[in-house]
């Protein structure tokens, strides 16, 4: 949860900026927790922009498994951006 704590402010944030770089004051934010527990820290935020096309979505510390709610919210966005956001997550593996 600590973890949790920095990174779904910080999730927030890049969805506001990315928001105002399109052109928009900043959208309207909201967190959805998805993390059946509350203890893991999972999180789908959505930004809702003054045009629907460009509203975005970003999962806050998905495991795998959330991929199912990961690959549902890409299907309907069509277009639009979503991000994952883990910072546990790794390109490649530590030796």
């Amino acid at each position: 949860m600590e973890l949790y704590a920095a990174c779904s402010p910080l999730t927030r944030s890049f969805l506001r900026k990315i928001s105002s770089v399109k052109g928009g004051v900043g959208a309207k934010c909201t967190e959805q927790r998805l993390d059946e527990s509350g203890v893991d820290g999972v999180s789908l935020w959505t930004a809702q922009a003054e045009k629907a096309a460009d509203d975005l979505s970003a999962f806050c510390q998905p495991s795998g498994e959330q991929m199912d709610a990961v690959q549902m919210v890409c299907k309907s966005a069509g277009p639009r951006l979503v991000l994952i956001i883990n910072p546990q997550w790794r390109e490649t593996l530590d030796s």
